[in-house]
């Protein structure tokens, strides 16, 4: 759709606006919180979200080293990252719910002790099973990092203004995966991978002494017995298990095992049938539910909670292709990749806080969510463009295009989904959309893992002199990286580099489907008003 067309359909629609659900709890109906005690709680969660930026990306050069240093495989390598992403995904939804029993501040203390003990083993782990485990721990906490910012978002900032102070933290986010590929792989080349570890642990010391001066903003009475009964242990045990069971498959999928393998197939269903048993017992059985059913009982909530699983399959392909893509087809070493992908990131950023500034104006969101869904579209289409002899002057106007849409959606989605919840309702529907965005991350490598093992071995089999390693030589992106960086120039190489930059078009041709597809739900998104007043405290 052209820019005229876009203009027009938008301006087509009608403005629906309907009156929001009414308040229910005393911190969202109470004056928000102002003055040097805002500026504290704002400051701890942004330094926190810098450190979660950080180690979300600076891993990303630094994998092939990493495996080889420690003798791992090409699937070892695969589940260093993987293994983050995973965790960071499934324990969402439990450290919200959590929260609302034993606080906030308990719960944040929690999530950047288990950060940071993730850290610690990681860069001490001299074999690859320390090394997924320090990761898995490392993620638990990553994501109860960025579910926490959410919920205590919710308590501190009213609606209408939401929208620019989560680009604020958004913000610190974006700056540490900025940072993350640049520090990973300038210390992967000049030092040692562990110290991409190390580095971070001075940030979390400061991170603990800012999360103290936090004031609680939510407390709830009662001991600590009875608050252990409040929790729903059956509940929490699903929502972990069955998501878990549900992406390891994915992940093996086209990759370890056939898509149509047993190994695959059987905890994939096992997986689906518990999200539908976690639904039935949240629904009739759970006292105090870790998800309560109502929040995705609407369209507008439902079609964002969509396009937040696409918006997270869209960020980890373009991040972990990215630099493989610049590694392989331009030569740069693994510092060089991460100073290439500035565009990409440093665009998320702005994007992500003019578009809150301008949501806190006008108190409409519709548009920013129609306006970044339409250019995600042109810039996962412009990937396709990438090829071995792209100028750099065209690869950076393409990398500032592949992102600056998703930058203005991770703002406007977020304050979407939050308008269609209750007051009592929005910490969890503010995690939940952390949590369908990091399941859209996890998925995403493995799907594009997947394609572009397909794709590769199809490539490398127009070359005669290639088609008996075909199969070997299409097995893993990354490893792959290292073994051209080896090879004379020769044409050989010149093929290989070829098949690769051919592979990843079809990728980036995929993920042009899926933006197309979260371009199409984004008109079920209804506009609900951000004015929500209420007695003041």
């Amino acid at each position: 759709m052209n820019d005229s067309r876009l203009k027009a359909s938008v301006a087509m629609q009608p403005l629906q606006i309907e009156t929001p659900p009414e308040a229910t709890t005393a911190a969202s109906m109470g004056k928000p919180m102002e003055g040097k005690i805002f500026y504290i709680a704002l400051s701890s969660l942004s330094v926190i979200a810098l450190l979660d930026g950080l180690m979300t990306t600076a891993l990303a050069p630094a994998i092939p080293v990493i495996i080889g240093s420690l003798h791992g495989s090409a699937l070892e390598g695969f589940w260093a990252g993987t293994s983050f992403l995973l965790c960071a995904c499934v324990f969402q939804p439990t450290f919200a719910s959590l929260s609302q029993i034993f606080g906030r501040k308990p719960l944040l203390f929690l999530v950047l002790l288990l950060f940071t003990v993730g850290t610690i083993i990681s860069a001490v782990a001299h074999g690859v099973a320390v090394l997924l485990l320090g990761r898995s721990i490392q993620g638990a906490g990553s994501g109860g990092i960025l579910a926490m910012t959410l919920v205590i978002m919710t308590d501190i900032v009213t609606i209408r203004e939401r929208g620019k102070w989560m680009g604020v933290i958004l913000m610190q986010y974006a700056i540490g995966t900025i940072m993350g590929p640049i520090i990973g792989g300038a210390i992967v080349e000049n030092i040692s991978w562990r110290w991409i570890f190390w580095v971070v642990l001075p940030v979390c010391g400061f991170a603990f002494v800012m999360i103290f001066l936090f004031k609680e903003p939510h407390v709830r009475a009662g001991s600590m017995l009875e608050k252990l009964k409040m929790i729903d242990w059956f509940g929490q045990f699903l929502v972990i298990a069955s998501p878990t069971a549900i992406l390891i498959p994915i992940s093996w999928g086209g990759l370890q095992y056939p898509w149509n393998s047993w190994r695959v197939l059987v905890p994939l269903i096992l997986g689906i049938f518990g999200l539908i048993v976690f639904g039935f017992y949240e629904i009739y059985v759970a006292k105090e539910p870790v998800v309560v059913p109502r929040i995705m009982a609407n369209r507008t909530a439902a079609s964002i909670y969509f396009g937040s699983v696409i918006t997270g399959i869209l960020m980890f392909s373009e991040l972990y292709y990215l630099p493989l893509y610049f590694e392989v087809a331009k030569g740069y070493s693994p510092l060089m990749a991460g100073v290439a992908l500035i565009p990409q990131t440093f665009s998320i950023c702005p994007a992500s806080v003019i578009t809150g500034i301008l949501i806190t104006r006008t108190g409409r969101y519709r548009w920013a969510i129609w306006s970044g869904w339409a250019l995600t579209v042109l810039g996962t289409g412009l990937l396709y463009l990438l090829d071995v002899h792209t100028p750099t002057a065209v690869w950076v106007v393409i990398g500032v295009a592949s992102v600056f849409g998703v930058g203005m959606n991770l703002s406007a989605m977020s304050i979407g989904v939050q308008a269609t919840a209750s007051d009592a309702d929005l910490p969890t529907a503010a995690a939940l959309y952390t949590f369908f965005r990091l399941f859209g991350q996890s998925a995403g490598v493995a799907i594009a893992g997947s394609i572009f093992q397909n794709q590769m071995e199809r490539h490398l089999r127009r070359y005669a002199d290639l088609a008996a390693n075909a199969s070997m030589l299409s097995k893993d992106a990354a490893s792959l990286v290292l073994l051209l960086k080896t090879m004379p120039d020769s044409e050989r190489k010149e093929n290989i580099i070829q098949s690769y930059v051919d592979s990843l078009q079809i990728i980036w041709i995929t993920m042009m489907g899926f933006s197309i597809a979260g371009f199409l739900t984004s008109f079920l998104v209804r506009g609900i008003s951000l004015d929500r007043r209420g007695p003041t405290s």
